[in-house]
């Protein structure tokens, strides 16, 4: 049996939305309750080694996960294998 995916929901996700995921059970996370003020580049560090689903609407997490060299080691492998 497959485990239930993790959820990390950053500030740019109205809190909705972690309420909902919440609601079912889902181990979910927020940036606004749990990591206030960290920045992305923390943010991604935390979902990847959390083994986390990021929900944003922020495109600057994009630009870091394509960076060259990667910013998390792992991380590039990672996208690969899921």
């Amino acid at each position: 049996m497959m485990a239930k995916p993790r959820f990390i929901v950053d500030e740019s996700i109205d809190f909705p939305v972690v309420s909902y995921l919440k609601s079912k059970d889902y181990d979910t996370t927020s940036v606004v309750e749990d990591y206030r003020s960290l920045e992305d580049i923390v943010i991604l560090k935390i979902a990847f080694e959390e083994n986390r689903i990021l929900i944003t609407n922020d495109k600057d997490f994009g630009n870091l996960i394509c960076q060259k060299p990667p910013i998390i080691n792992g991380w590039h492998e990672y996208l690969a294998i899921t």
